[in-house]
């Protein structure tokens, strides 16, 4: 079983997978930041998904869980954001255990994947996860979950 070490999603050019926000920076050029007295807010400052978009949640595995499943929207670009816990995005250009990169999200970022970026459910580094999901949802097409070849794989992110 391969192992994959997980990586800071801040750390890396993103751009093969999709983008990086970080709601929680008032300073940062792709976030429109403002606040009151007793709050603050930050949402990005141009739209991210086309058409009817849909918000959840999923609660997914703990760090633990090997991960031996992926799936991709050929229709939508789906934003993934932790909710109160980092946790940790495993993502694909394709579905093999050696194209795996493992994001790390911190609470207030939000990963924005690419159309067709394949990913696993997000895994909680202390637990089990929770995060939201903002995606375009069209129920005429099923989601397709697919075996990664050579996996399963594991997530290692106590370095991190």
């Amino acid at each position: 079983m391969k192992t994959v070490d997980a990586v800071r999603a801040d750390a890396l050019d993103l751009s093969p997978w999709g983008r990086l926000y970080d709601l929680a920076d008032a300073g940062s050029p792709d976030v429109v930041s403002t606040q009151g007295l007793d709050w603050r807010d930050g949402y990005t400052n141009q739209p991210v998904v086309d058409g009817p978009t849909h918000l959840g949640m999923t609660a997914g595995p703990a760090l633990s869980s090997p991960v031996s499943l992926m799936e991709h929207h050929l229709h939508t670009r789906e934003g993934i954001a932790p909710i109160a816990a980092p946790i940790v995005v495993p993502v694909a250009e394709a579905p093999r255990a050696d194209a795996i990169t493992a994001l790390l999200l911190q609470p207030g970022q939000c990963l924005m994947l690419n159309t067709g970026i394949w990913h696993a459910p997000a895994l909680g580094i202390a637990g089990p996860s929770v995060y939201y999901w903002l995606a375009g949802v069209d129920q005429t097409v099923a989601d397709t979950w697919v075996e990664i070849t050579d996996g399963p794989v594991t997530i290692r992110a106590d370095h991190v």
